[in-house]
Protein backbone atom coordinates (compact mmCIF):
# COMPACT_ATOMS: atom_id res chain seq x y z
CA UNK A 1 0.00 0.00 0.00
CA UNK A 2 1.96 2.87 -1.32
CA UNK A 3 1.63 6.31 0.23
CA UNK A 4 0.07 5.21 3.54
CA UNK A 5 1.62 6.66 6.66
CA UNK A 6 1.44 3.72 9.07
CA UNK A 7 2.62 5.86 12.00
CA UNK A 8 -0.30 8.23 11.48
CA UNK A 9 -2.75 5.33 11.17
CA UNK A 10 -1.36 3.77 14.36
CA UNK A 11 -1.70 7.06 16.23
CA UNK A 12 -5.29 7.44 15.02
CA UNK A 13 -6.08 3.91 16.25
CA UNK A 14 -4.66 4.74 19.68
CA UNK A 15 -6.82 7.87 19.86
CA UNK A 16 -9.92 5.82 19.01
CA UNK A 17 -9.05 3.19 21.65
CA UNK A 18 -8.39 5.86 24.29
CA UNK A 19 -11.70 7.58 23.48
CA UNK A 20 -13.53 4.26 23.77
CA UNK A 21 -11.96 3.60 27.18
CA UNK A 22 -12.82 7.14 28.31
CA UNK A 23 -16.48 6.67 27.46
CA UNK A 24 -16.58 3.14 28.92
CA UNK A 25 -15.14 4.32 32.26
CA UNK A 26 -15.60 8.09 32.54
CA UNK A 27 -14.04 9.93 35.43
CA UNK A 28 -16.38 10.51 38.32
CA UNK A 29 -14.32 13.28 39.84
CA UNK A 30 -15.47 16.30 37.90
CA UNK A 31 -16.04 18.85 40.64
CA UNK A 32 -19.31 20.50 39.52
CA UNK A 33 -21.16 17.22 39.00
CA UNK A 34 -19.80 15.57 42.12
CA UNK A 35 -20.73 18.38 44.46
CA UNK A 36 -24.27 18.58 43.07
CA UNK A 37 -24.74 14.82 43.35
CA UNK A 38 -26.86 12.86 45.73
CA UNK A 39 -28.32 9.39 45.75
CA UNK A 40 -30.83 8.68 43.00
CA UNK A 41 -33.66 6.29 43.78
CA UNK A 42 -33.87 3.16 41.67
CA UNK A 43 -37.50 3.01 40.66
CA UNK A 44 -38.47 0.27 40.91
CA UNK A 45 -35.83 -1.16 43.29
CA UNK A 46 -33.77 -3.98 41.78
CA UNK A 47 -32.96 -7.37 43.34
CA UNK A 48 -29.26 -7.35 44.20
CA UNK A 49 -28.64 -11.08 43.92
CA UNK A 50 -27.28 -13.70 41.55
CA UNK A 51 -23.80 -12.16 41.74
CA UNK A 52 -20.61 -14.00 40.74
CA UNK A 53 -18.52 -12.83 43.68
CA UNK A 54 -15.41 -14.38 45.15
CA UNK A 55 -13.43 -13.41 48.22
CA UNK A 56 -9.71 -12.60 48.36
CA UNK A 57 -8.84 -16.32 48.45
CA UNK A 58 -10.93 -17.02 45.34
CA UNK A 59 -13.75 -18.79 47.21
CA UNK A 60 -17.37 -18.07 46.24
CA UNK A 61 -18.83 -15.22 48.31
CA UNK A 62 -22.59 -15.41 48.77
CA UNK A 63 -24.19 -11.95 48.95
CA UNK A 64 -27.25 -13.70 50.39
CA UNK A 65 -25.51 -14.02 53.76
CA UNK A 66 -26.01 -10.25 54.15
CA UNK A 67 -29.79 -10.54 53.77
CA UNK A 68 -31.39 -8.82 56.74
CA UNK A 69 -28.72 -6.08 56.78
CA UNK A 70 -28.90 -2.70 55.09
CA UNK A 71 -25.78 -2.28 52.95
CA UNK A 72 -23.70 0.39 51.31
CA UNK A 73 -22.11 -1.42 48.35
CA UNK A 74 -19.15 0.42 46.85
CA UNK A 75 -18.12 -0.52 43.28
CA UNK A 76 -14.45 0.25 42.64
CA UNK A 77 -11.29 -0.77 40.80
CA UNK A 78 -7.63 -0.95 41.78
CA UNK A 79 -6.63 1.36 38.89
CA UNK A 80 -9.21 4.06 39.75
CA UNK A 81 -7.55 6.97 41.62
CA UNK A 82 -10.86 8.40 43.01
CA UNK A 83 -11.79 4.90 44.22
CA UNK A 84 -8.48 4.53 46.03
CA UNK A 85 -8.81 7.98 47.60
CA UNK A 86 -12.34 7.11 48.78
CA UNK A 87 -11.55 3.70 50.32
CA UNK A 88 -10.23 4.96 53.71
CA UNK A 89 -13.48 6.87 54.30
CA UNK A 90 -15.48 3.78 53.28
CA UNK A 91 -13.55 1.74 55.87
CA UNK A 92 -14.08 4.48 58.48
CA UNK A 93 -17.81 4.56 57.67
CA UNK A 94 -17.96 0.82 58.23
CA UNK A 95 -16.15 1.18 61.58
CA UNK A 96 -18.66 3.81 62.68
CA UNK A 97 -21.87 2.15 61.52
CA UNK A 98 -21.23 -1.61 61.29
CA UNK A 99 -23.82 -3.50 63.31
CA UNK A 100 -26.00 -6.59 63.07
CA UNK A 101 -28.27 -4.52 60.82
CA UNK A 102 -25.72 -2.66 58.61
CA UNK A 103 -22.49 -3.31 56.70
CA UNK A 104 -20.32 -1.77 54.00
CA UNK A 105 -19.29 -4.01 51.10
CA UNK A 106 -16.70 -2.90 48.55
CA UNK A 107 -16.83 -4.91 45.32
CA UNK A 108 -13.95 -4.71 42.85
CA UNK A 109 -15.62 -4.82 39.44
CA UNK A 110 -12.70 -4.74 37.02
CA UNK A 111 -10.18 -7.25 38.34
CA UNK A 112 -10.11 -10.99 37.70
CA UNK A 113 -7.45 -11.98 40.25
CA UNK A 114 -8.91 -11.94 43.78
CA UNK A 115 -5.46 -12.33 45.37
CA UNK A 116 -4.43 -9.00 43.79
CA UNK A 117 -7.46 -7.26 45.29
CA UNK A 118 -6.76 -8.74 48.75
CA UNK A 119 -3.09 -7.70 48.50
CA UNK A 120 -4.09 -4.22 47.31
CA UNK A 121 -6.42 -3.67 50.29
CA UNK A 122 -3.77 -4.97 52.69
CA UNK A 123 -1.08 -2.73 51.13
CA UNK A 124 -3.36 0.31 51.58
CA UNK A 125 -4.30 -0.80 55.12
CA UNK A 126 -8.00 -1.01 54.29
CA UNK A 127 -9.77 -3.47 56.59
CA UNK A 128 -12.76 -4.35 54.47
CA UNK A 129 -13.64 -7.64 52.78
CA UNK A 130 -11.96 -8.28 49.44
CA UNK A 131 -14.90 -9.07 47.17
CA UNK A 132 -14.40 -9.40 43.42
CA UNK A 133 -17.08 -9.50 40.73
CA UNK A 134 -15.33 -12.09 38.56
CA UNK A 135 -18.34 -12.60 36.30
CA UNK A 136 -19.14 -8.90 35.79
CA UNK A 137 -22.52 -9.79 37.23
CA UNK A 138 -23.20 -6.40 38.84
CA UNK A 139 -23.56 -4.93 35.35
CA UNK A 140 -26.52 -7.29 34.73
CA UNK A 141 -28.31 -5.82 37.76
CA UNK A 142 -27.55 -2.10 37.56
CA UNK A 143 -25.97 0.04 34.86
CA UNK A 144 -22.58 1.28 36.09
CA UNK A 145 -21.66 4.37 34.08
CA UNK A 146 -18.64 5.45 36.14
CA UNK A 147 -16.66 4.35 39.13
CA UNK A 148 -16.67 4.65 41.99
CA UNK A 149 -20.39 4.01 42.31
CA UNK A 150 -22.18 3.25 45.56
CA UNK A 151 -25.52 1.52 46.08
CA UNK A 152 -27.89 1.43 49.03
CA UNK A 153 -29.26 -2.10 49.46
CA UNK A 154 -32.23 -2.71 51.76
CA UNK A 155 -32.59 -5.53 54.28
CA UNK A 156 -34.79 -7.27 51.70
CA UNK A 157 -31.85 -7.50 49.26
CA UNK A 158 -33.23 -4.82 46.94
CA UNK A 159 -30.99 -2.06 45.53
CA UNK A 160 -32.89 1.13 46.41
CA UNK A 161 -30.55 3.97 45.36
CA UNK A 162 -27.34 4.74 43.48
CA UNK A 163 -24.64 7.37 43.97
CA UNK A 164 -22.19 7.96 41.10
CA UNK A 165 -18.84 9.43 42.01
CA UNK A 166 -16.62 9.70 45.01
CA UNK A 167 -17.13 11.43 48.31
CA UNK A 168 -15.87 11.28 51.83
CA UNK A 169 -18.34 8.94 53.53
CA UNK A 170 -17.27 9.11 57.18
CA UNK A 171 -18.38 12.64 58.07
CA UNK A 172 -20.92 15.38 57.37
CA UNK A 173 -24.01 14.84 55.27
CA UNK A 174 -22.78 11.66 53.52
CA UNK A 175 -22.42 9.97 56.93
CA UNK A 176 -25.84 11.24 58.07
CA UNK A 177 -27.56 10.00 54.89
CA UNK A 178 -26.06 6.51 55.21
CA UNK A 179 -26.82 6.41 58.96
CA UNK A 180 -30.46 7.31 58.18
CA UNK A 181 -30.63 4.52 55.62
CA UNK A 182 -29.02 2.03 58.05
CA UNK A 183 -31.71 2.78 60.64
CA UNK A 184 -34.89 3.30 58.62
CA UNK A 185 -33.98 2.62 54.97
CA UNK A 186 -34.95 6.20 54.18
CA UNK A 187 -33.31 7.34 50.95
CA UNK A 188 -32.32 11.00 50.88
CA UNK A 189 -31.75 12.42 47.41
CA UNK A 190 -30.28 15.69 48.63
CA UNK A 191 -26.82 16.89 47.61
CA UNK A 192 -24.05 15.12 49.50
CA UNK A 193 -21.89 18.18 50.04
CA UNK A 194 -18.38 16.97 50.79
CA UNK A 195 -17.03 17.31 54.31
CA UNK A 196 -13.46 18.29 55.05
Amino acid sequence: MRGLNWGLIGAACLVVIAAGWWFAYPSATEEPARHRAGFSRLNPPVAFDGLSLVDGAGHPADIGRYRGKALLVNLWATWCAPCIAELPSIAALNSQLESPSFAVLPIAIDERDPAKVAAFLKQHQISLPALVDVGRSVARIVKVTAIPTSLLIGRDGMAKAIFIGDTRWDCGRPLEVVREFAVSETVSEEVLAPCE
